[in-house]
């Protein structure tokens, strides 16, 4: 792995910064569930307590410490592409609507709303592509990036 920078870019900073302002309290015990019950679990898709989160396992703390700046800049890397498929289809086919931490900071959570059946599919992609982005691997986890993942995307609304 490739030295990573000791600290977040503005613009990195900027929106974590953003994620500090939505609303916490549900999306913390959502994150304190993933912490406690589905700890084996590293990162993905998942629905607790009623909503979609994005989450990770990785060690996330907020006060800037060495060790979590991966995990940082994995959840930049996912509101980033939240936000281009966003703007590839013209119009908000996920929200981030809160972001949370686990009691201990080490588990954090995105809610993201949705009305698309496959939501966690593309997401789950994400979440993965964006760790091993953010820990300098040049190998992707999966055979197409989520870029590649958005143009295949056959989209279908909830009834």
């Amino acid at each position: 792995m490739k030295n990573l920078k000791k600290s977040l870019s503005r613009k990195a900073q900027g929106t974590l910064d953003r994620l500090f302002s939505l609303p916490r309290h549900a999306v913390n015990l959502c994150a304190d569930v993933l912490h406690d019950r589905f700890f084996q679990y590293h990162r993905g898709t998942m629905i607790v307590n009623g909503c979609k989160v994005v989450f990770g396992n990785d060690g996330f703390n907020p006060d800037g410490a060495e060790d979590d700046i991966r995990s940082r800049l994995e959840v930049v890397k996912v509101v980033q592409t939240i936000e281009r498929i966003n703007a590839y289809w013209k119009r908000p086919i996920f929200e981030i609507t809160g972001f949370g931490l686990s009691e201990d900071s080490y588990t954090w959570a995105l809610r993201v709303e949705t009305g698309y059946f496959n939501w966690d599919g593309i997401l789950d992609t994400t979440v993965w592509d964006a760790w091993f982005r953010a820990c300098g691997s040049k190998v992707p986890p999966f055979p197409r990036r989520p870029r590649q993942e958005i143009h295949r995307m056959f989209i279908r609304r909830a009834a």
